[in-house]
């Protein structure tokens, strides 16, 4: 499978299937991309394009939910040791539906859906994350 050109791979963080077949690569610079086996792709935009991305999940109905971090801003009050915050995004049909900052968590690292359908995210020292209702709430460490 070709990659798009002017692609630069050493962005990529991961690497999904999607249900369709089809790829999702996500990673540095806010990069989301869905790429196709036929070499076909889109750019998912982003809200952030300092957002890196460590994890994704995707739904059955193609919902792409990622996590990562992104660098805290004079909006967010900062409760991490570092300069950067936990995000979470969510992509409903292609389009950005959610981004929510969760500074608690600081770099979240992983995201699922469980058996009963809560998606949970889980970040460095422990941190989760509930996602939920289009909004991130910080659950605990």
């Amino acid at each position: 499978m070709a990659l798009p050109g002017g692609f630069d791979p050493r962005r990529a963080r991961g690497v999904t299937r999607m249900p369709n077949g089809d790829y999702l690569i996500f990673g540095d610079l806010g990069l989301a991309l869905h790429l196709a086996p036929s070499g076909a792709h889109a750019v998912l935009t982003t809200a952030d394009p300092d957002a890196t991305y460590h994890g994704a999940h995707v739904d059955p109905d193609g919902t792409i939910t990622l996590v990562g971090d992104r660098p805290s801003r004079s909006s967010v009050h900062r409760t991490t040791t570092t300069d950067r915050v936990g995000v979470v995004v969510q992509y409903q049909q292609g389009r950005l539906a959610m981004m929510a900052d969760v500074p608690p968590a600081g770099r979240l690292r992983a995201v699922t859906r469980t058996t009963n359908a809560l998606i949970v995210a889980c970040g460095e020292s422990g941190a989760m994350v509930r996602v939920h209702q289009n909004m991130a709430e910080f659950v605990g460490t």
